[in-house]
Order: C-alpha cells, then structure tokens, then sequence
C-alpha cells in the first residue's frame, strides 16, 4: 500500500451514521508522516485552503479557519503521540491513524458523516485532501482545490460507497 495512488474507501454505519473510513499509502516514513497530521503548520500546509490549529493533547483546542468563514472549534479526544489523533469537527469525529509500512507509511483516515446522503461529497473532499498531503510530503506545491468537488470524483465514490444498510 505504499505506492501513494490508490485509496481503499470502505464504510458502516456507527449508530445511526456513516463511518466513512479511507486508507492510504504515502511514500514518507510514519515519523514524517505523523508530523504532517499533527503539527498545526504542516496541516494547514497541505489541508488548503483550511487552516487548522490544534492543541496536540487529549483534551486539546481545535480551531478550523476556513477562508471567508468565521472560526469553528473542536477538541482533541484521543491523541496516541506518533499514531493516532481524533478530534471533533462540527458534529463530525475525524481521526487520523498513522502505521509503518517498512520504509514507507500508512494513514487510515476515519470522519464520521453527518448524514448518509452526504458520504459521497465528504469522501470526494477528503480524497482530495489526501491528494494534497501527498504533494505536500513529496516536496511538491500543494494543489489546492477549485471551489466545488469534481463531480467525477464524486460519482466515482457514490458507485464504491453504497450507504450503509
């Protein structure tokens, strides 16, 4: 899985609502990929045109500063130094889970989603997220994303992500 291209998409439902859940392989060893979820620059590197600030503790402060929006805040749940993190976003739940893979490494991203009709649009937006996070541990300026989701994309996740029964 350390080729960096493919994402593996899969969900459930977790009570009443999806568990979208998305793995991907990047060719950066965990400590570097660790920093680049969990350090407030790194992230708002890459996660653009998001910036996100994040107190890196259980219990911590999250604060999403989204261009022409007023701030929003969440808070850190769990936070595995190294490994894992989670945190609140709106009335979603992200957790980001970090895992060696030789010389490369693995992140399994899973978010909550608010509603089942929107698992398609949230995983179109997160693919493009994990897209940017790859430019961004390869050195490379960080393609920031036009103001709607490729509808291809979208489609492309509506086909492999059936909502859950």
């Amino acid at each position: 899985m350390t080729s960096g291209t493919d994402i593996v998409a899969t969900a459930r439902l977790d009570g009443d609502r999806p568990l979208l859940r998305l793995r991907r392989g990047y060719p950066a060893g965990a400590g570097r990929l660790w920093r680049a979820v969990s350090d407030s620059e790194e992230i708002s590197t890459w996660w653009a045109p998001m910036r996100l600030r994040l107190e890196p503790r259980r219990g911590g402060k999250v604060t999403f500063l989204a261009p022409g929006e007023p701030p929003a805040f969440g808070e850190v749940l769990e936070f595995d130094d190294g490994r894992t993190i989670a945190f609140t976003w709106d009335a979603d739940i992200v957790r980001w889970q970090v895992e060696p893979d030789g010389d490369a490494a693995v992140l399994t991203l899973e978010t909550t989603v608010e509603k089942p009709e929107y698992l398609a649009h949230c995983a179109a937006g997160w693919h493009t997220g994990l897209r940017q996070l790859c430019d961004h541990l390869a050195g490379q300026p960080v393609r920031t994303p036009e103001q709607s989701l490729d509808p291809a994309v979208v489609e492309h996740y509506r086909q492999i992500l059936r909502t859950p029964a």
